[in-house]
């Protein structure tokens, strides 16, 4: 469970990353990205 919330939480932090890159801005009302943060908290 723990690597899993390790990985779950690279991959959003990577992923806003790439969306700057992409798009200008690290986070927008996104409902992959929400998601994924609100997954992060439940797992914490």
């Amino acid at each position: 469970m723990t690597i899993g919330l390790f990985v779950l939480a690279v991959g959003t932090f990577l992923g806003g990353i790439w969306a700057n890159e992409s798009w200008g801005q690290y986070w927008a009302c996104d409902p992959k990205k929400t998601w994924a943060l609100i997954s992060i908290i439940i797992y914490i």
